[in-house]
Order: C-alpha cells, then sequence, then structure tokens
C-alpha cells in the first residue's frame, strides 16, 4: 500500500487521490509538462520506474543516487521538486532535506521510505510530504507531485 502522510494526518494514495480538489472530469495528459523532478534515491530499479512515470506525465527526470551528487544537480538544474529517499548510502535524507529547506525559495521536497519510520523526523526537517514506498499508480504519483507545486508555478496540471 501506498502512504502519504504531510504532517496532518495520514491517507492511503487512493484517498490522497480521490481528495475533492481533484479534478477527475477531465482526462489526464502529460500534467507534468515542463516540470523537472530531481530523484535522490539508490535503488537503480526504483529509480527506472519513477523515470518511467515521470516521462510519461511529461517531466524530466535527473536522477542522483547520493548526497553530493544530489547537491551538484540542485545547483545545476534547479529541480521544481525533489524526492529524497530517506535511508542513503552517505547520508540520511533528512540531513539533505533540512539543506533544501534552508535555500532561499526551495523546491518542494517529498521524503521516501519504504517504512513509515522517520516520516515525522522528515517532516519536522522540511519535507512537504512522506511517501511510504513503493509506488506505483500514475494518477496518484501526478497528483502528488501537482499537490506540491504552487498555483503560480505555471505547472500545465490535469486537463
Amino acid at each position: 500500500m501506498f502512504g502519504v502522510y504531510s504532517g496532518e494526518g495520514e491517507n492511503t494514495m487512493e484517498e490522497f487521490a480521490a481528495a475533492p480538489n481533484v479534478n477527475r472530469s477531465r482526462a489526464i495528459e502529460r500534467p507534468l509538462l515542463g516540470l523537472t523532478i530531481l530523484l535522490v534515491e539508490d535503488s537503480r530499479f526504483f529509480s527506472d520506474a519513477v523515470r518511467l512515470m515521470s516521462i510519461r506525465s511529461g517531466a524530466r527526470l535527473r536522477r542522483a543516487d547520493c548526497i553530493l551528487s544530489a547537491r551538484k544537480h540542485i545547483q545545476i538544474y534547479r529541480p521544481d521538486v525533489v524526492l529524497v529517499d530517506i535511508g542513503l548510502p552517505d547520508g540520511s535524507g533528512e540531513e539533505l532535506i533540512a539543506e533544501i529547506a534552508k535555500m532561499p525559495s526551495p523546491p518542494p521536497t517529498i521524503a521516501m521510505s519504504g517504512g513509515v519510520e522517520g516520516r515525522e523526523a522528515a517532516v519536522a526537517a522540511g519535507a512537504t510530504l512522506f511517501l511510504q514506498k513503493p509506488f506505483f499508480d500514475m494518477a496518484s504519483f501526478q497528483q502528488t507531485i501537482l499537490s506540491t507545486m504552487p498555483e503560480s508555478s505555471g505547472v500545465a496540471g490535469f486537463k
């Protein structure tokens, strides 16, 4: 089951996607068009799955497999949203989330983990949301990304 935690309670991904602010009367057609997503994840298999969902949704995906690489990607590519795994080979994803939160105009940051451990700490460090892995539902993935974007971002969104 895919869980979403925002610091205000926990929902399943299905409940999150079924929220009243989701417009289901329109077709989903590349709602993330124009976004650059930075995925900080050491699992190649999971990264490939997120890459396929991102491309299918219209977003560009940059991948970093460690904190050091993520720092470089953030400076070079200026991602619109950052997905950070909590358990990384060179440190805790919470450290990176805290660094991003201190940036001027930080991008929304979504913490991820295979379990629920660390979700409160990730949100306290500055994560916008916490997602429990694995997740493979396209519409839920898109809605999660869109929910973190400010309305002024100009993201295509759901059409």
